[in-house]
């Protein structure tokens, strides 16, 4: 399962933990917190109303009627910078990949630890289809730096993507 969380809280947050309930036709759970595994972009701080995708890998399942989520979050005193710009993009398909590829430029103060860039893929509907991500140690002010990302399966039906980056 794919998703985009959205931060609604007015501050910082620290992602630590997402998880859900999955339920049969009957209201049966089939799938809880022991058989779910979590995966989203290794950001230190989603700030105020920013969006980050995420992966659920749930065990022993290949459907379900209705699920339950839950996210689970503190306030975090990081406060990443948002505030880049991307150029030169362009998009192609590599065997079973989806690629983007650009430049990435800071024009106010460098990054003093490191640069998350993701690619988040959606449908005609605007679902997350899949996501990947790209790390940058460092990001001189006024700087632009090269960036790849390709995205496995799945992919298919990709309508879209957009790229978003955080920096600290």
């Amino acid at each position: 399962m794919y998703g985009d969380l959205i931060n609604n809280t007015g501050s910082s947050q620290a992602l630590a933990l997402i998880t859900g309930t999955f339920y049969d036709g009957q209201g049966q759970v089939i799938a809880n917190r022991e058989s779910i595994y979590d995966y989203w972009p290794l950001v230190d701080a989603i700030p105020p109303g920013g969006r980050m995708p995420f992966e659920l890998i749930i065990d022993g399942i290949h459907g379900a009627t209705n699920y339950t989520l839950n996210v689970e979050a503190e306030p975090s005193s990081e406060s990443p910078r948002q505030n880049f710009e991307f150029l030169e993009l362009s998009q192609w398909n590599e065997a079973d990949d989806y690629c983007v590829q650009g430049v990435i430029r800071s024009a106010d103060d460098s990054v003093q630890d490191h640069l998350v860039i993701v690619a988040v893929l959606y449908d005609e509907q605007s679902n997350v289809v899949n996501f990947g991500d790209y790390y940058e140690p460092y990001l001189k002010s006024d700087k632009a730096s090269n960036f790849e990302i390709c995205v496995g399966p799945p992919n298919q039906g990709v309508a879209r993507y957009e790229l978003r980056a955080w920096g600290l």
